[in-house]
């Protein structure tokens, strides 16, 4: 289960860091080989991200940009150039004020010859951490166990299990803290029996958003793959927001709406 320690890093394009004063977001979206122009998905990244930070006072923001390393150097500065620009003018499109957004062109990434990965912008936003909240006069009762369920129920062809404590942050697909113990869950029961296979739904709460949910559930989906589970053996698919679970009155609610929820296909 070691692998599973890693689960945060930023398989969706979008990664968070704290320090006691301020939180750092970045959306990282990939080009093709030669190319500055942002595909479909990678331009839903943004969509959602912006969806996340719009609603945060921005204290700085910045664009990195990096190629890989199979042009001349001139080649990839200038290429590198183009893709920063072409991330600001599509958020510009989507009403963000770029005149402040810091942009830096990297060139080529040392050591990424053949790596996709190399071919990227990092867009950062950083923006003040919420105050703390006060703490209770009296010590609060330890908190319950998560309540996953996985292990307590009965595995049938066709039954979809709400994967209870997998949730994410809105307009993203970062995985809240407390999914750790119901992926850690998951991975056991698929380990434990090894012809079960599944299919990986994804959820979104409050507005259509189909893009996201297929997001949400490769999200899942390349935990599993990386923590040793077959690819054969899984399948992710998203359904917006066409099934919720709860009514989006508040961020409680509208939590319980950003899910996955696994369908056992065959055991």
């Amino acid at each position: 289960m070691k692998r599973l320690l890693l689960f945060f890093v930023c398989i969706s394009g979008f990664s968070l860091a704290a320090t006691s004063q301020t939180l750092s977001i970045s959306c990282t979206v990939y080009f093709e080989n030669n190319s500055p122009q942002l595909t479909a998905i990678e331009q839903h990244k943004l969509d959602s991200f912006i969806q996340f930070i719009k609603t945060k006072s921005t204290i700085t923001s910045s664009l990195d940009a990096w190629c890989n390393e199979s042009g001349t150097d001139r080649l990839n500065q200038e290429l590198s150039e183009k893709r920063a620009l072409s991330v600001k003018r599509y958020i510009a499109t989507l009403g963000v004020d770029t005149a402040k957004i810091q942009s830096t062109a990297h060139g080529k990434l040392n050591g990424s010859k053949t790596d996709s990965l190399s071919r990227k912008v990092i867009w950062q936003v950083n923006y003040p951490a919420p105050a703390p909240e006060p703490k209770p006069a009296t010590t609060p009762a330890p908190a319950a166990k998560p309540d996953t369920l996985l292990s307590d129920t009965v595995l049938e062809i066709g039954r979809t299990i709400v994967l209870k404590n997998i949730n994410f942050e809105g307009g993203t697909a970062n995985l809240l803290p407390q999914s750790k113990p119901a992926l850690e869950e998951l991975i056991n029961l698929l380990q434990k029996n090894p012809s079960l296979k599944i299919e990986i739904g994804g959820h979104v709460c409050c507005y259509n958003d189909m893009p996201l949910s297929v997001m949400r559930a490769k999200r899942i989906y390349d935990i599993l793959v990386s923590n040793g589970i077959d690819a054969s053996r899984l399948t992710y698919k998203g359904y917006s927001n066409t099934r919720p679970i709860a009514i989006d009155s508040d961020e409680t609610e509208r939590t319980k709406n950003r899910r996955v929820e696994i369908k056992i296909l065959s055991l």
